[in-house]
């Protein structure tokens, strides 16, 4: 089995690739790799974390591995996945490595890694630390020196900097009221430092980390509980972030939940109005509501549509040459300067600027949005075949298919960090959709669940 998925190395805390002995063997790996390309070289890796309880065994584990190959390691403390991104560009590391498992549960954890560029490792790069991980340790040669480790927790003022002159520039949110849920997660100590940054009227809450809270009943995939705040705090907005601060689900004044759709939409019409859409393109992923391209398409902007997961709408996006992309699940990518950054802190930033020069709530701004019913089952599985050359899958799809026609579509896939099996069925009758979602669910769970 990979070592990674679609967005690094992940499982429970602990166990599979996660016990500490694998992790030494894995960063043993990586520090081999870039031993390889420099052997003269001297090397220094930034590692951040998202607040879980699993996360100082991950982070001695990964250390141990590469000062064992003469790496020096600084950690950076409590931070988003986003600003391990830009900080390992910023700070000249080596490369960076996030000890986050996202929109997971706590005891869930896992490790993306990051080049000297802010950006995630390509595919080489992964199959290339699995093969060296895979030979295991070299013969036994003349020792290196250790590598040196050190903590530098003032490197989040460094991002927090960042962010209010370079990702935002020229922006005062002043006289708006805004309620954030930091999901006790890794933005728990920039977000709010930056939102008042710009003058915002600020309510926080989930912003106390203690191990095990993190995305519980709160953040992005909760977004609907924070919606008696928003109302009773009579705010103009709701800013809900996940456990690693780099989706973002918005509410609006009335304290209804604002996905990525629609706040791709915002964006992307606020940009062409002003001129700063590139290409006249909006890149997003086969998740999105067929309502988001409707919109685009009345707006004459251009979509290209990717694969499900950032990487996939990063690839596209410098491919294209695109300053906006994202997905459903409020993973907003934009251009600042000449890097590609998938912050939620700067999705909600820039929400809140549209507000602010058009006039209108988030409510106005969304209302015209056309949302196609769509339903996913998540369907956990023991193992991962093909999905669509599962015996009475093939036949249930290509039924639902003919009944939908034009106006509706199934998309089947695989969770890159999970074991589940997502069935994703969209169209125009919403009670004819759930009969489909489920009835290719049961085939699923009868085949491999």
């Amino acid at each position: 089995m990979s070592l990674f998925g679609t967005d690094g190395i992940r499982d429970v805390a602990n166990q599979g690739p996660l016990r500490p002995a694998t992790l030494v063997g894995i960063a043993g790996a990586f520090g081999r790799i870039l031993r390889e390309e420099d052997p003269e070289g001297r090397f220094k890796i930034l590692l951040g974390e998202d607040g879980r309880e699993s996360g100082p065994m991950i982070r001695f584990a990964l250390s141990a591995g590469l000062m064992g190959e003469g790496i020096d390691v600084v950690h950076g403390g409590l931070m988003t996945t986003p600003a391990l991104a830009v900080l390992t560009m910023l700070g000249r590391f080596s490369a960076g490595i996030m000890i986050s498992a996202s929109h997971n549960p706590y005891d869930h954890n896992g490790i993306k890694f990051f080049g000297p560029d802010g950006h995630k490792i390509p595919d080489a790069m992964e199959e290339r630390i699995e093969e060296v991980f895979r030979q295991g340790p070299p013969p036994p040669a003349s020792p290196l020196p250790p590598g040196k480790v050190r903590e530098d927790h003032s490197l989040l003022e460094s991002y927090r900097r960042y962010l209010v002159q370079k990702a935002a520039p020229d922006i005062f949110l002043g006289n708006l009221r805004i309620v954030l849920d930091c999901a006790n997660g890794g933005a728990s100590e920039i977000a709010p430092q930056v939102l008042k940054d710009l003058g915002v009227d600020l309510i926080v809450c989930n912003d106390k980390p203690d191990g095990t809270n993190i995305n519980k009943k709160c953040g992005s995939l909760h977004a609907g509980l924070l919606s008696p705040l928003v109302r009773g705090e009579k705010a103009d907005l709701g800013v809900c972030l996940d456990g690693d601060g780099d989706r973002c689900i918005l509410l609006d004044e009335k304290g209804n939940v604002v996905d990525g759709d629609r706040i791709l939409m915002i964006l992307a019409r606020h940009m062409q109005w002003k001129g700063e859409l590139p290409g006249n393109l909006l890149v997003c992923t086969v998740m999105s509501n067929m309502g988001l391209k409707k919109a685009m398409e009345e707006s004459e902007v251009e979509v290209e549509v990717t694969p499900v997961g950032d990487r996939s709408v990063m690839k596209a996006m410098r491919e294209k040459g695109a300053g906006l992309g994202g997905e459903q699940s409020g993973h907003v990518i934009m251009k600042r300067g000449d890097h590609l950054l998938g912050d939620g802190l700067v999705t909600a930033i820039h929400v809140a600027q549209v507000m602010k020069e058009t006039g209108r709530p988030l409510s106005k701004l969304v209302e015209d949005f056309q949302s196609f019913p769509q339903v996913t089952i998540n369907v956990p599985v023991r193992e991962k075949p093909p999905l669509e050359e599962l015996p009475g899958v093939k036949e249930k799809v290509a039924e639902a298919r003919e009944r939908l026609g034009e106006d509706g579509r199934v998309l089947l896939r695989y969770s890159g960090t999970e074991k589940l099996a997502r069935v994703m069925v969209e169209g125009t009758d919403e009670r004819g959709i759930k009969e489909i979602a489920k009835e290719i669910a049961d085939e699923v769970r009868k085949a491999i669940g």
